[in-house]
């Protein structure tokens, strides 16, 4: 079964770059579709570990 904060249960190597990368993305995906459906950004930033702030950022950025 898969938990809310998998990216927190994670053991991240810090030698492996692309690993932490992948993690980012999935998680910065997770999260634009998050904003997209109305959720808060505290509840966002709770179920994919990443902080408010940088969930703030997604929607100004035009990354997206």
């Amino acid at each position: 079964m898969i938990t809310p904060n998998v990216a927190k249960n994670v053991v991240i190597r810090t030698d492996e770059p692309c690993m932490v990368e992948g993690i980012y993305q999935a998680s910065k995906a997770i999260a634009l579709n998050m904003l997209d459906k109305g959720i808060d950004i505290a509840t966002i930033s709770e179920v994919t570990g990443l902080a408010e702030s940088v969930v703030e950022t997604f929607l100004t950025s035009k990354e997206r």
